[in-house]
């Protein structure tokens, strides 16, 4: 089962706050990690498991800088990732996320929070990660142990061959969304108007449609 999510900014628009502010229950859509782990010789390893999850199914969210968040307890930031630890540290995550899995992600998005002025939890010279996986389009992606993994709560899990072939699948057919809105209101008549979307990579080379409405459209008050 999918955890709600709470509605999510901009990724440009997150600072401290915002990210102390998160929720820190079992969620499968987000995952704190302290910033030793981004050090740690096994991080790699890792993180292509989250990659290939959320690249797998629906999204999601890594910050590094926050400690192993406790139930009922709010985020506590660990004083950050230094800046120096690589040279142009955003650049470099942008470039190596991806490459983490097979076929290599299309799209990764890293953002780098800065301390604030004022009593910041953040160490001078120090940033909190965000790193912001969206589902692909490419799926599915196979983590660096050469398995494919889904995301159930905290919990990461190898997908199993029919879940594989069924998220391939994506590719091979179009992905439609309807939307219907009828307008009725002052002397005009009731207008219905109809749109088609295609929001995956596949051609809609071949459709059909058809609608069932009342003979008169009453308007609603």
């Amino acid at each position: 089962m999918t955890s709600p999510r709470v509605k999510i900014r901009e990724l440009s628009l997150w600072d401290e706050d915002y990210v102390a502010a998160l929720p820190a229950g079992e969620l499968d859509w987000i995952e704190y990690k302290g910033s030793a782990k981004l050090t740690d010789a096994a991080w790699a390893q890792d993180i292509s498991k989250y990659a290939s999850a959320w690249g797998n199914y629906g999204g999601g969210y890594i910050i590094f800088g926050i400690k192993d968040p406790k139930s009922g307890e709010p985020l506590e930031i660990d004083g950050g990732v230094p800046e120096a630890f690589k040279p142009k540290l955003g650049d470099w995550l942008d470039d190596v996320i991806p490459r983490l899995v097979e076929p290599p992600l299309q799209k990764v998005t890293s953002w780098l929070i800065h301390p604030k002025r004022k009593a910041s939890r953040i160490k001078p010279g120090h940033v909190l990660i965000v790193i912001h996986i969206p589902e692909s389009e490419l799926a599915p992606h196979q983590a660096a142990d050469h398995k494919y993994y889904q995301r159930l709560g905290r919990k990461l899990e190898p997908l199993k061959h029919r879940a594989i072939t069924d998220i391939a699948g994506r590719r091979r057919f179009p992905k439609l969304r309807t939307t219907v809105l009828i307008h009725s209101g002052g002397i005009a008549d009731p207008s219905v108007f109809w749109k088609l979307e295609n929001l995956g990579s596949a051609l809609a080379l071949h459709w059909k449609a058809s609608s069932n409405s009342p003979r008169r459209l009453m308007e609603i008050t």
